[in-house]
């Protein structure tokens, strides 16, 4: 791994972990952080010349997708959601952003089912915890 990835990894993993700690403890996501953590990502892929619209169109396709199923399902899935996997995909790469979104959709699936076993239903589930353990887990182990 060469080190521009690297410093891309770990900025999506601060930015994950600071928006996971905020999903946690306010059930919301700070557009705010998503937008200047965007806009530094975008000026780190200009400067180190990385920024080629395909490349960048196929490293915000799964946030696109995200965001595009969280308006079909009237926010189910939430925008900042949608809109924090969007930048997450700009830090990293499409095909690892991806990966770690369905790592983490598996995650919370698992958990909300546990859930609905125990009883509870209509609690809202933070993603960002989950997108976070599946960060790491694709750091650690891919």
């Amino acid at each position: 791994m060469e080190i521009h990835e690297k410093i891309g990894f770990g900025a999506a993993l601060i930015l994950t972990a600071l928006l996971a700690g905020q999903d946690i403890r306010e059930k919301r996501i700070s557009l705010f952080v998503i937008v200047l953590s965007g806009s530094i990502a975008l000026l780190y892929l200009a400067a180190g010349e990385r920024l080629e619209l395909v490349s960048l169109c196929f490293r915000i396709l799964p946030g696109a997708l995200l965001l595009f199923t969280a308006l079909l399902s009237e926010e189910k899935i939430g925008y900042g959601d949608g809109a924090a996997v969007l930048v997450l995909g700009l830090w990293t790469s499409g095909i690892f952003c991806l990966l770690t979104v369905s790592i983490g959709l598996l995650l919370a699936g698992i958990y909300g089912t546990l859930l609905l076993l125990s009883g509870k239903k209509n609690r809202r589930i933070p993603f960002m915890p989950f997108l976070l353990t599946a960060m790491e887990v694709m750091l650690i182990y891919v």
